[in-house]
């Protein structure tokens, strides 16, 4: 039986697959060597490398390099909080939709969100 970070990783790396995002390599789950991930690497010739690493189902790092990376920068590395977010990431990001792609709340997006609401709420 598979743990729920192994499915998660194996969701992912069919989304890559659907997305074209697995060439010339990529879309393997592989389980890490310190055992505290699941990772999934993944490719688009000349613009994108990255790798998607499921910690738990609430924290799933995506980091990548390359001219494809959504904001620009050339390097992207975020922590989502759920397999839904990370999906709708890289489904943007696959699709060239860049301006959706960052629209998808990371968690530090979300965590500043948080802090935000109390300050207000505080006198």
């Amino acid at each position: 039986m598979k743990s729920p970070r192994h499915e998660i990783a194996d969701r992912l790396a069919a989304l890559l697959h659907e997305e074209g995002m697995c060439r010339p390599f990529g879309g393997d789950v592989t389980k890490a060597t310190d055992e505290r991930t699941y990772d999934v690497l993944f490719a688009m010739p000349v613009v994108l490398d990255g790798i998607v690493r499921v910690f738990s189902p609430g924290f799933i790092l995506i980091i990548m390099a390359g001219r494809a990376c959504p904001d620009g920068s050339g390097t992207w590395r975020e922590v989502y909080t759920s397999e839904d977010d990370a999906a709708a990431f890289l489904r943007a990001v696959g699709r060239g939709d860049h301006a959706s792609a960052v629209a998808v709340q990371t968690r530090e997006q979300k965590r500043n969100k948080e802090r935000n609401k109390i300050t207000q709420v505080s006198p």
